[in-house]
């Protein structure tokens, strides 16, 4: 099938496509698309705030409605993954995430706004202009867009990950209709895309027999 030659990548929050240039190289035999995403590497700011529906929309808008992709998400990376297998299921073939975001526990919002950004406040000191569109995002939770998805999911996560923590890669197990996760052991979330790209590739090409 075509779309499981093609692979988007979609990085992480202050990161830039270049992230997955390890990762990139141990798939050889898959067209890769990467991109930086807007406010991210080479690109402009978005003109207004975007949460996660405007990221996916923008890559959306630069696929082709012809084919099926395979799409890999790390970290906010996995929140944009998640919204377009839920919201364009006829783009996706399979889906790959890698230390996803997307989730929130439910208690005070107050309480969890303070909690995340003394959590992520090296993110947060360095987002600059994109601030109001950290703001916005953490502040979604993906539940229902993963009771939707309907595609295969591969779920890679670190068995040390502080960030996002092991408890919402087992809840989004739940919600996916058809998924496996594969916990790394010895892996945190800033590392998984160094020290465990063999590992993370291993999986990844028998996910897409």
């Amino acid at each position: 099938m075509i779309g499981n030659k093609q692979i988007i990548f979609l990085h992480g929050w202050g990161l830039d496509k270049n992230c997955f240039s390890d990762l990139a190289a141990l798939l050889p035999n898959h067209e890769k698309i990467l991109f930086d995403l807007p406010g991210f590497g080479q690109t402009e700011l978005p003109k207004r705030p975007w949460g996660t529906s405007g990221y996916s929309q923008y890559i959306v808008s630069r696929l082709s409605p012809r084919n099926k992709y395979v799409f890999i998400g790390y970290s906010f990376g996995g929140r944009i993954a998640i919204k377009i297998a839920a919201s364009y299921p006829e783009l996706v073939n399979k889906i790959v995430l890698i230390a996803s975001a997307g989730l929130r526990k439910k208690f005070n919002f107050k309480r969890f706004f303070r909690k995340i950004f003394k959590i992520n406040s090296q993110d947060y000191q360095n987002a600059g202009a994109l601030k109001p569109i950290l703001s916005k995002i953490v502040r979604e939770d993906l539940s229902q867009d993963l009771k939707k998805i309907k595609c295969p999911a591969l779920l890679l996560w670190g068995e040390n990950d502080n960030q996002t923590p092991l408890w919402a890669a087992k809840k989004m197990a739940k919600l996916l209709p058809n998924n496996k996760l594969v916990v790394l052991l010895g892996i945190d979330h800033y590392n998984i895309l160094t020290l465990a790209s063999h590992q993370i590739a291993h999986q990844i090409k028998e996910f897409l027999k």
